[in-house]
């Protein structure tokens, strides 16, 4: 598989777009974001000429779950995601519990998948309904 511009219907210019924006914005907006929501704003503001010219539509979102939340809320906030991710599938993988197991698969699941969409309001805090479920230590008993 060969990463260009054009990869993902798009991805590529997007997530380059916004990894230039995350460079370009200043400290205190790197570690903690530029605020809920303003990706789209900001790939419009750097970008939508760009995007309508070469493209012919336009990027909302980045289009992966990671950066978005790097532009948003920061260093700070995807460090804190990822964590309460990581910690809660090493945990239960550690503690290997059968019923347990299946929550830790969704949150795999989606964790590799919400590389490649845009965050989905449906289905995005169902992820902390399966993180509450993997952790809680009174589920079995």
């Amino acid at each position: 598989m060969k990463f260009s511009k054009d990869w993902g219907t798009g991805r590529g210019y997007v997530w380059l777009w916004c990894f230039e924006i995350f460079n370009n914005s200043s400290t205190i907006s790197q570690l903690f974001g530029n605020g809920l929501s303003t990706t789209g704003t900001l790939l419009l503001a750097n970008y939508g000429s760009i995007m309508k010219n070469s493209l012919g539509y336009y990027f909302y979102s980045a289009h992966n779950e990671y950066i978005e939340i790097l532009i948003n809320i920061g260093v700070f906030g995807l460090i804190s995601y990822v964590s309460i991710i990581l910690t809660t599938i090493i945990g239960n993988i550690k503690q290997f519990d059968s019923f347990r197991i299946m929550f830790v698969c969704g949150i795999i699941a989606y964790s590799v998948q919400s590389s490649f969409i845009v965050m989905q309001p449906v289905v995005f805090p169902l992820l902390f309904v399966f993180i509450a479920f993997a952790n809680n230590k009174q589920l079995i008993d």
